[in-house]
């Protein structure tokens, strides 16, 4: 019997990766690919990336140096999957793990390992095989990190664990554009208004009040621009700007119902934040993708607003951040 099964078995394993009639065309180059995976194909890549700083933007948006050689660093392990669910719908979950970690002025090291926030979506491209290629895409980003702070007393001087997630739910609607300009070289465009929506948290305290209190994280505008260049049929380069802007952030407490929060705006709390970056992707063939990048901070505001609790979506601190990861196809 068993000799039975590894014999059926074999052909079964070995075919994982072989293209199925039930497979779309497949492009090799990725200057011109759609934004939605051809019909039957998923992905799996695993990555990671890490952003280590010695400095900090203060209230006017300058890059401050820490004293005594304070550093702060985030690390993420991504975990996505993709499906071509059919010619025109992509569908998407990613979930990321994270490590953040301080070594404070007195050489403590405060660290913390857990679950972020997963992002789940769809995209969808409703006209294929043209060079200039939209697409709409709906993102959400549930509360599923750690949104409760190991110590409420002493602000940022008792700070003893990092939170790894907003504790707060995120819609975005993007719009996705793609140029074709000549067979290896593409420009892309990605807008976005990101819904925070408002809530409960974990890390908000009212104060004399009953409980936790209510945090509005303002709504978000995103422009994601980028070129991609295929140096070879293997061998491809992107280089991307990425400028975000964050409305004003709200906190307050419950109001008379469970319908109404009385909340008062966090001075200082908006701004924008321009990044630039660098990747290279190589794939020996359809169905393997080594890929790496660097990404960095070039203009934000201020991030001491959430640094003690640990929070890069908020207070994305400067820095130059560098990842690398391998994706699987199939």
């Amino acid at each position: 019997m068993i000799p039975f099964l590894a014999a059926m078995l074999a052909p079964a394993q070995a075919g994982v990766f072989n293209t199925k009639t039930m497979h779309g065309e497949w492009s090799e180059k990725q200057s011109q690919r759609e934004h939605v995976l051809p019909k039957g194909w998923m992905a799996l890549e695993v990555s990671l990336d890490n952003k280590t700083t010695h400095s900090f933007r203060d209230a006017s948006g300058r890059k401050l140096r820490y004293d005594n050689d304070v550093a702060w660093s985030y690390s993420r392990m991504w975990l996505r999957f993709d499906q071509g669910f059919s010619r025109r719908l992509r569908l998407y979950i990613h979930v990321p793990w994270v490590e953040a970690r301080l070594r404070n002025d007195n050489g403590t090291l405060i660290r913390t390992r857990a679950l972020g926030d997963v992002n789940t979506g769809v995209v969808f491209q409703p006209v294929l095989d043209r060079r200039v290629a939209v697409a709409g895409k709906l993102d959400i980003k549930a509360a599923s990190g750690v949104e409760w702070p190991g110590n409420f007393v002493g602000g940022p001087t008792g700070t003893d664990s990092f939170l790894t997630g907003t504790g707060a739910t995120n819609v975005g609607l993007h719009m996705l554009g793609r140029l074709l300009v000549f067979d290896s070289f593409a420009l892309k465009l990605d807008t976005a208004f990101v819904w925070k929506v408002p809530g409960i948290v974990g890390y908000v305290v009212e104060t004399d009040g009953f409980g936790n209190g209510w945090l509005d994280p303002g709504d978000e505008l995103l422009a994601h621009g980028s070129f991609v260049h295929n140096w070879t049929r293997d061998l491809a380069f992107q280089g991307e700007m990425r400028v975000s802007y964050r409305t004003a952030y709200r906190i307050g407490v419950s109001g008379p119902s469970v319908w109404k929060a009385d909340l008062d705006p966090m001075p200082g709390s908006a701004g924008s934040f321009v990044d630039l970056g660098l990747s290279m992707s190589w794939e020996p063939d359809d169905h393997v993708e080594l890929k790496a990048h660097f990404r960095s901070q070039v203009i934000g505001a201020d991030t001491t607003q959430f640094a003690a609790l640990g929070l890069e979506e908020f207070s994305p601190q400067p820095g130059t951040e560098l990842g690398a990861g391998v994706v699987v196809r199939w």
